[in-house]
């Protein structure tokens, strides 16, 4: 119990302090990033920049969490060699799996902490963030996120047909930004085309604000409110516009019932839903991964072979993840396989390396 508690806090504050290390380089270069954005504002507090940075910064720090396990789980391996303290634990008659288990305990109940605790923290403060985006700037993505297209959506109404983009939205997809509406009659023909700001989904109508109006015979109205009318519900709306980031892991459960009853797919929902559910597990692969690559390398002297071979372990499984998550989105194999399937391949392949290793 003794080794285990010794081994367990090395872990743990390698893991804490890689992923930290890396918050903090974040916070810096999204600081920076917002004050640049905000320099073409008229006007503008440094202090509600700050407040945007510290909302954003912990959920583009969440994507980076399995890879600072990794990484802190290398260091950890890495300094019990250099100490000889492996060589003594090795000679002790401890094995490969007894001295890999603490590390992979605290891995795991870090995964737990982070579903359970620190994913509905970052969820509400993503939401904070998305509503001061909205007023501030609009919507608009920086380039420390990944640059989105925006999404389109067809309606039926009692007036006809419309078809509406938006760039950016926020509570759930209810809130748009950028938003452009193209408007049909009923036998078809374009009506008009709507430019708007912003986008409320409101019973029965969308509320556009600061919208311009260009009709087919070339003239352009300008309204401060525009109203466009509609038969889709929150919950269809949440399915096409909604993100995933911003919603709690306890909220989720609901959000996939009201889908449901609403006749909705809600894969995203559902896949972001088993990620958060296979965390703990994926945490605890990876320092698994982070032996394969550390233990006997490290004993031949090659740093470099072994820095290179966990970024290539850490980078296969993202690619793994990433596809898994694509073919549940499309429909083509379910969310709770593309979730799980992929941290179950690496577990199985990481226990074969190291029975190979160590065990011969």
């Amino acid at each position: 119990m003794t080794l285990f508690q010794y081994i367990f806090l090395k872990f743990a504050r390698n893991i804490i302090g890689v992923y930290l290390v890396v918050l903090g380089l974040i916070f810096l270069v999204d600081f920076v990033e917002h004050l640049r954005r905000a320099s073409d504002q008229e006007e503008f507090e440094i202090s509600a920049i700050a407040l945007m940075v510290f909302y954003h910064a912990p959920s583009l720090a969440e994507q980076i969490f399995p890879f600072a396990v990794l990484f802190g789980s290398m260091a950890s391996f890495m300094m019990l060699s250099r100490t000889l303290e492996l060589a003594v634990v090795r000679a002790a008659g401890v094995s490969v799996w007894q001295f890999v288990a603490p590390g992979a305990a605290f891995a795991f109940l870090l995964g737990v902490f982070a579903t359970t605790i620190y994913s509905p923290v970052v969820a509400e403060m993503r939401a904070n963030y998305d509503r001061m985006n909205f007023e501030i700037f609009g919507g608009r993505s920086s380039f420390m996120e990944t640059k989105r297209s925006g999404s389109w959506l067809r309606q039926r109404s009692a007036d006809g047909e419309a078809i509406i983009h938006a760039k950016s939205s926020m509570d759930l997809g209810v809130r748009l930004a950028d938003v452009t509406s193209f408007v049909f009659d009923s036998q078809g023909a374009l009506v008009e085309r709507v430019d708007a700001e912003t986008a409320v989904l409101r019973p029965g109508r969308w509320d556009l604000g600061n919208a311009t109006v260009s009709r087919p015979d070339g003239n352009v109205v300008q309204f401060t409110s525009y109203v466009v009318s509609t038969n889709l519900s929150p919950e269809q709306v949440r399915e096409i516009f909604g993100s995933n980031e911003s919603i709690a892991f306890w909220d989720l459960p609901g959000i996939i019932d009201a889908s449901d009853s609403a006749g909705l797919e809600a894969r995203g929902f559902r896949i972001q839903y088993h990620m958060l559910l296979v965390q703990p597990l994926s945490f605890a692969v990876m320092v698994y991964l982070a032996a394969t690559v550390s233990l006997r390398i490290f004993r031949f002297g090659n740093l470099v072979r072994m820095i290179l071979g966990g970024v290539a372990a850490g980078f296969m499984l993202y690619v793994m993840v990433q596809f898994a998550r694509d073919l549940g989105m499309n429909g083509l194999t379910s969310p709770a396989l593309a979730s799980w399937l992929p941290v179950c391949v690496a577990m199985v392949l990481s226990f074969s390396v190291l029975l190979y290793q160590e065990d011969g």
